[in-house]
This record gives structure tokens, C-alpha cells and sequence, in this order.
């Protein structure tokens, strides 16, 4: 299986390459100058401090020549919530933290599976977490027509409940959860438009 290497030190991409051994055809490039360009790729290992702002912009730089490659394991030096959230915004299908063993990433590289975009059975916290976030969002609307103060504290409680479902149940999962939530709303607002369409057309107010 061709799998691409890309880390932001010449020391980080000698560790990954260490990690895998001979078992893979591998390549690989420094972060700052990552182009992609090389042939099929199946799976794409990141290791980079996703703190600094260079980072950052260059894997932004390469977000959609990212998002062809199938599986992309981002390996995250900090062991935070957010630094998980982040390798996730940028592209990370599966994250991992430093240090990693040999078989905690070839775990995430020997099942050619790739998991489904859209899980059928969606985490129940997920869920929870979108509602949550939809009526923080609602209250926030209505805060703002009516001249009040917004509940900050509510929103950063949603927002928080947000990230803690992507760290627990992966982006896909949650991506799938928005999906469904908003064809749910999309669904909903045609019955009502065309109850009023119909209510419209009756004989009682075709004069008005």
C-alpha cells in the first residue's frame, strides 16, 4: 500500500519511516515545501506541531490535494482536546498522539476498509451535541431581534459539547449528524411551504 509521509522536521519524517519499517512502499516530504504530487497515494501520515502558524498555513496550502487521499493520519504532539479538533479541521481522517507506537499506527493502516462518510448508526452524544448547538443558536437569533443580551455561557457550553462529541466519536460521525439534522430542517420547511401553498390555492382565497 503507496503511503505518503509528510512532518515539518527531517527528524519527524525518520521517525515515521522507522514506525513502518520495510512493510510499506513509502514516500515522503517536508511540510514546508508538501506539494502532493507523487502517484496514488492511500494513506497519508502527518507529523507536525500544529502551534506553530506555519504549519498550519502550509496544510492549508495543500487542503484540497489533502482531501483525495482516502485515509490521513495526523500524529499531534499535545494531548488536548482541541489539538485533536484541530488536526481534524485540517484534514486528519484519524489522529494519533506523540509518542506513537509501531502498532498503534499500523492499526490505523492495515484495515483497507475506509470508514464510511456517513455512519448508519449515529452516536447518541452527537446527537445531543448538534441539538444543543441548533437551540444555542436559535437563542442567539432571538437575543439579537428582541435587543437582549446573549447567554454566552450557553453557546460556549454548546460549542463545548460540540468538540468533546468530535473527540469522542471522530469529524465523520459529526459531519454525518449536521447532515441529518439539517435534511431533518430542509424536510420540514417544504411541508410547511407546501401547506401554505396549499392553503393559499383554496376557493376561500383565490380573490385574495
Amino acid at each position: 500500500m503507496p503511503i505518503h509521509i509528510v512532518a515539518d522536521t527531517p527528524s519527524r519524517l525518520s521517525d515515521i519511516r522507522g514506525l513502518l519499517g520495510q512493510t510499506f512502499e513509502i514516500t515522503s516530504e517536508l511540510l514546508a515545501a508538501a506539494r502532493l504530487r507523487g502517484g496514488e497515494v492511500e494513506a497519508l501520515v502527518v507529523s507536525a506541531d500544529l502551534r506553530l502558524v506555519d504549519n498550519i498555513a502550509a496544510l492549508k496550502a495543500i487542503s484540497s490535494r489533502l482531501k483525495r487521499i482516502p485515509r490521513r493520519i495526523f500524529i499531534v504532539d499535545q494531548r488536548t482536546r482541541l489539538a485533536i479538533v484541530q488536526a481534524y479541521a485540517l484534514g486528519a481522517t484519524d489522529a494519533l498522539f506523540r509518542p506513537v507506537k509501531p502498532s498503534q499506527l499500523l492499526a490505523r493502516l492495515v484495515d483497507i476498509e475506509a470508514p464510511s462518510i456517513v455512519p448508519d448508526d449515529l452516536s447518541p452524544t452527537s446527537i445531543e451535541a448538534a441539538s444543543a448547538g441548533a437551540a444555542s443558536i436559535a437563542a442567539m437569533f432571538s437575543a439579537v431581534m428582541n435587543s437582549v443580551a446573549i447567554d454566552v455561557a450557553d453557546a460556549r457550553h454548546a460549542g463545548a459539547g460540540i468538540a468533546d462529541s468530535i473527540v469522542e466519536n471522530g469529524l465523520s460521525d459529526w459531519l454525518a449528524t449536521v447532515r441529518r439534522h439539517h435534511e431533518g430542517t430542509y424536510q420540514h420547511c417544504l411541508l410547511v411551504t407546501g401547506h401554505r401553498g396549499r392553503f393559499r390555492h383554496e376557493p376561500r382565497h383565490e380573490q385574495a
